[in-house]
């Protein structure tokens, strides 16, 4: 029978959240933790089954190729997974050309974290979904330049879907992986002289606020702008000095990058604290990674959600693991900048 598996990663903000929306300067990885998208033919109805959920989502072929509008009012089939798949599934292939499809979607991304499983759930799903049905052909298993993008496209619109109108940052870096800068819409990829860089990410189990902590910000904008302003600047020098310690050669061979790193996530994780985009339970968090010489900081739009800091070389954090655990705490190591979508 035949089948497709598909693979992309999750992202983490390294610096700039909340000033990029302010046209500063943001720096944004891929992470290797990703999501597989498994798709084969079906000789029942079309199913949706995510093991991370233990959810099945049975789907027949008339409501697959309804309109958004007439889904709207059916709820048995509104919820927006279902709605992603439409979209993206419509935009790949018509209900002429359409055989019922058993999908398997399943991912090692923390959901609802601000690392970008829903876009990379986006991405997998239409990946498979051009290979299975023959839109696109990569050669030796490998995508083109203009398959990406046309998986890019389409992936972004179910982003659309899941958070409204989305920026495209998080399809994109799941597409084309890598490390990327971000601003005023603009993104671009860079690279880095060193790699290999690691970090380690722990989720503090609190469900983020974007939209809170978003519209809390811009209160404080239009109360003090000025003081904003400056704060804001202060983000961007950051995010500027972090790219600058990772893609200009070092005269000063003694010092090493990832130490200037750890600072600058001490420093702007005040910042974001001083713009009230922390949480309490984040506190004890930072104090751990502190004990242990790593300074962590919020990624994302805070109010709980992920921090992440950089694991520095020949150095042991299995005591810090071990405090984490303790804290029953969910934590993992990921590299950066690592692949995008690929064939399984």
């Amino acid at each position: 029978m035949k089948s497709i598996t598909v693979s992309c990663p999750g992202k983490v903000i390294l610096f700039g959240e909340h000033s990029v929306v302010y046209n500063r300067l943001a720096i944004v990885s891929s992470l290797s933790r990703r999501t597989t998208c498994k798709i084969s033919e079906s000789e029942k109805q079309t199913s949706l089954y995510l093991p991370l959920f233990e959810k099945t989502y049975t789907i027949p072929t008339e409501i697959l190729f309804q309109s958004l509008n007439e889904i709207e009012q059916n709820e048995d089939y509104s919820e927006p997974l279902i709605k992603v798949l439409l979209v993206i599934l419509q935009s790949v292939v018509s209900k002429k050309e359409f055989t019922n499809l058993k999908i398997e979607i399943n991912s090692t991304i923390p959901i609802g974290s601000g690392l970008g499983s829903s876009a990379s759930f986006c991405v997998s799903l239409a990946a498979s979904l051009l290979i299975f049905f023959k839109k696109i052909d990569p050669i030796n298993n490998t995508f083109t330049q203009e398959q990406l993008e046309k998986i890019n496209t389409i992936a972004y619109k179910g982003e659309n879907i899941f958070h409204g109108s989305s920026s495209g940052i998080d399809n994109t870096i799941s597409t084309f992986g890598g490390i990327f800068t971000y601003q005023k819409g603009k993104i671009k990829p860079i690279s880095f002289l060193k790699k290999n860089i690691e970090i380690l990410i722990i989720n503090s189990g609190i469900q983020r606020k974007t939209k809170e902590k978003v519209g809390r910000v811009r209160e404080l904008y239009d109360q003090y702008q000025d003081i904003m302003t400056h704060i804001f600047n202060a983000m961007e020098q950051i995010t500027v000095q972090f790219i600058s310690e990772f893609t200009t050669k070092q005269t000063n061979t003694e010092t090493n990058p990832l130490d200037k790193a750890n600072q600058l996530c001490r420093i702007c994780h005040e910042l974001l604290c001083s713009i009230d985009v922390s949480h309490p339970k984040l506190d004890p968090i930072i104090k751990i990674g502190q004990k242990f010489g790593m300074h962590l900081k919020i990624t994302g739009a805070g109010g709980g959600g992920c921090v992440y800091g950089f694991l520095l070389p020949n150095v042991d954090y299995s005591e810090l693991e071990q405090e984490l655990k303790n804290a029953n705490l969910q934590y993992f190591r990921s590299k950066l900048g690592g692949e995008g979508v690929k064939i399984l």
